[in-house]
């Protein structure tokens, strides 16, 4: 997987959580973007998402859980893609750089100043 990719997916979590941060005095007199919910008056499973990760990430739990309980293993997914690309990249550099210390030691890089 190239490394912008490994970056944009090390990023999810804090962006999201960040943003849900900022979000949190507007969450609950924002617009409807449900179509379910703004057309047939029902809430989709993913309906109060947002309010839920927004109340999170302000350490409101009980209510992020009854506002969605599936915030949870959003937010779990979320943290869990981010600490395994930031891991990635780490093991990434510590081999590039430990395999360019092993072609200087063996001569076959050529290293200028």
């Amino acid at each position: 997987m190239n490394t912008r990719m490994l970056l944009a997916r090390a990023l999810l979590a804090p962006v999201l959580f960040s943003a849900a941060w900022v979000y949190y005095p507007y969450c609950n007199d924002g617009p409807i973007f449900c179509l379910w919910k703004r057309f047939l008056n029902f809430e989709c499973p993913g309906c109060g998402l947002t309010r839920a990760a927004c109340l999170l990430s302000h350490g409101h739990y009980a209510e992020a859980l009854a506002m969605n309980w599936r915030i949870i293993p959003v937010a779990a997914i979320a943290t869990a893609i981010s600490v395994k690309a930031t891991q990635t990249l780490f093991r990434q550099r510590r081999h590039r750089a430990s395999s360019l210390a092993e072609k200087k030691q063996e001569g076959e890089m050529a290293w200028h100043r």
